[in-house]
This record gives C-alpha cells, structure tokens and sequence, in this order.
C-alpha cells in the first residue's frame, strides 16, 4: 500500500497511473468506476471493492494527482476532458 515517507516532495500530489484498471474477472455487466489519479483515493476506492468481491473496471482520469473535489473545482476534471482522452 502507499505511504508517505521522508523522500517524498510535499510539492507533488501522490499520484497513480491514468488508466482503466481490470479488478477481478470482468465481463461486459461488470461496473464502471470513476475517479482520479489521486493515490489516496484510488487506494479506498480498490480496497473498499476488494472487499464486495463484485469484479470491476475502474477507470482513473488524469487530474495532477489531485482529489475528485478538488479535480472538479480546479477544472481538471470535466466531461469534455474525459470524453477528448477515453472516447474513441
């Protein structure tokens, strides 16, 4: 799990790769999950999953390694923004 240690830079946010994630034996029925790059969100929202046992895509959206909340005020976070880097 992440954590934060001496070497870490105060200055950049603890990020995680932008990308759909699989979790799980995933189908065409499984869910979709949403959130950002924020390492601390994305580690609650996979260990809360873990435990449903329900298998799921998650997808995480590129913010600056920013919170949802915070991605959404700043503007990082938008629908046009995700549908110019998901939608093919």
């Amino acid at each position: 799990m992440w954590c934060l240690h001496r070497y870490t830079d105060p200055r950049v946010e603890p990020a995680v790769e932008a990308k759909l994630y699989e979790f799980g034996d995933v189908n065409k029925n499984s869910p979709v999950l949403l959130t950002t790059n924020f390492a601390l969100t994305y580690y609650a929202v996979t260990g809360d999953m873990e435990t449903s046992k329900i298998p799921y895509y998650l997808l995480v959206i590129e913010a600056d390694g920013l919170a949802v909340l915070v991605a959404l005020a700043g503007g990082k976070l938008t629908a046009s923004g995700m549908k110019e880097k998901w939608m093919v």
